[in-house]
């Protein structure tokens, strides 16, 4: 298989080489071919199609692998290719250079690099996504292109088709806020003591208890919560968008991935890292409280079985729910610039998709790995039964060694 890619990819630069005298263009400058396929054509496909024919007719009058009939797949995955090469000639990558790390592949692609360089779960395309950049008009027909292959899906999950193979610069959601839930809120809080609560607050935590309201359009200013609502939104678009649930088991759905998702350890609750399960939201949220049970998931039910439709349901929203954050490591932002290694002591989560719903396991950090840049990327952890290998950008920082000696 390797054999076969390396040789298709070989003749996709030998065949686009072949062109380059055709439709070679000063750096920085449109295109005039691409300029004139932008106003002819009005998709993306015919775009495309329209260029490998461009190809074969330039091939085929230099008498270079002469073909006739219909295009194939190969010659459309050249001219795709060739368009965001095209494509990327308008972009300063030196811009986004810390933060996306491009590189140019064996076709001459400008592609982003970063943490999610070693999980080899995910596709190679997701992983090392095209650069393009996001006004662009190809882009532009590139998006509504994967807007109707989705069925004119949402915002959300466009985005999510998008960058499976492509990041687009500055493709973004605008988020909004929760002012139109006031009404609600003011309901519930009809029977709270607030008195009580404002009380122990103060005693106790020296604070105020009141609601602030985020800015409109102003979702990044909430930090790692909005990370959080990001990945449960997508997660649940993709498992529910098209199930049809009676009232009861969207009930039993939305509480138990609630339950889920409140699941995630906070902190330890005590010295020893292993004599209790560490805190939780669930803890703050409902106390002292026992877990749901969780049935074993079936490949093949009765759809009359209301219960384990629903439970089957929960477990895929539990796994998409783990994936949905790949993608969002792959931009470093604020990590392009060094930070701490993490160190011997250290406290960490390990994220697993393999894991049963609502089991997180945590681990001490025995001995850490530099590499010859002096950071660190590879630990070896010790859980409550075990000691292993894993990579740092499958864990999740809980406490530093020094928090956890203070404590």
């Amino acid at each position: 298989m390797k054999e076969k890619k390396s040789s298709f990819s070989s003749n996709c630069n030998k065949e686009v080489n072949e062109v380059n005298v055709c439709l070679a263009t000063e750096e920085k400058k449109e295109n005039p071919i691409l300029c004139h396929l932008m106003a002819a054509c009005s998709s993306f496909s015919k775009v495309r199609r329209t260029l490998a024919y461009i190809l074969r007719f330039t091939q085929n009058a230099r008498k270079i692998n002469m073909k006739k009939g219909t295009i194939t797949a190969q010659e459309l995955q050249i001219s795709e290719k060739y368009l965001f090469k095209l494509c990327q000639d308008s972009l300063d990558l030196s811009r986004f250079e810390e933060k996306l790390l491009p590189r140019t592949d064996q076709d001459g692609l400008q592609r982003a690099h970063g943490r999610l360089e070693e999980i080899r779960s995910l596709s190679e395309e997701m992983r090392n996504p095209i650069i393009l950049p996001r006004n662009h008009p190809l882009v532009k027909l590139l998006l509504q292109h994967l807007h109707d292959k989705r069925r004119h899906c949402g915002y959300k999950s466009l985005m999510h088709e998008a960058r499976k193979r492509f990041w687009i610069i500055g493709l973004r959601n605008c988020g909004t806020n929760f002012v139109g839930s006031q009404g609600y809120l003011n309901e519930i809080m009809k029977n709270w003591d607030n008195a009580r609560i404002q009380s122990v607050l103060t005693e106790e935590f020296s604070c105020d208890f009141k609601w602030l309201w985020n800015v409109p359009h102003a979702s990044h200013q909430n930090g790692v919560v909005e990370s959080l609502i990001k990945s449960v939104r997508q997660a649940f678009n993709v498992t529910c968008k098209s199930q049809a649930f009676m009232a009861e088991q969207w009930s039993t759905f939305l509480a138990e991935i609630s339950y889920v998702i409140n699941s995630r350890p906070l902190y330890p609750s005590s010295d020893g890292v292993w004599e209790s399960p560490p805190v939780t939201p669930n803890d703050i949220l409902l106390g002292q409280h026992n877990s749901p049970p969780q049935p074993t998931p079936e490949d093949r039910i009765n759809p009359r079985d209301l219960l384990r439709c629903t439970q089957n349901r929960i477990v895929d929203f539990w796994k998409c729910w783990l994936k949905y954050f790949a993608p969002n490591l792959l931009p470093r932002n604020k990590w392009f610039r060094k930070r701490d290694n993490v160190q011997v002591g250290d406290l960490v989560l390990e994220l697993d998709p393999k894991h049963k719903r609502c089991q997180w396991k945590m681990a001490l950090i025995t001995e850490v790995r530099p590499g010859i840049d002096g950071l660190v990327r590879k630990v070896r952890m010790k859980t409550q039964t075990e000691e292993y290998d894993r990579p740092i950008h499958k864990l999740c920082l809980i406490a530093t060694r020094e928090e956890l000696d203070a404590d």
